[in-house]
């Protein structure tokens, strides 16, 4: 179970506003394959588009942002770059 869940942008971090368990649609479903068991979890997670200040968060000058994932014994980063227009993950 997720117990830490939250954005990076530009040296800023993020909470999330929702985070909930879904079902995954059959596409998904198939897509992942024999890695998808009924004892994994899929989570929708939402975010403000707009910080306390009411600026948006990607904004012209985002290069790079970071989604941080945690609960109580592990946790991951996953890194997004911006490059012309364009989302690289790293």
């Amino acid at each position: 179970m997720i117990k830490c869940l939250f954005l990076n942008i530009n040296n800023n971090n993020y909470l999330a506003t929702e985070i909930k368990s879904i079902d995954l649609v059959p596409e998904y479903i198939e897509f992942f394959g024999k890695k998808f068991t009924r004892f994994k979890v899929a989570y929708q997670v939402k975010f403000d588009a707009k910080d306390i200040e009411d600026n948006l968060l990607f904004s012209s000058d985002v290069d790079q942002f970071s989604l941080y994932f945690r609960s109580v014994d592990k946790g991951a980063e996953l890194t997004w770059q911006l490059v012309e227009n364009r989302v690289v993950t790293i």
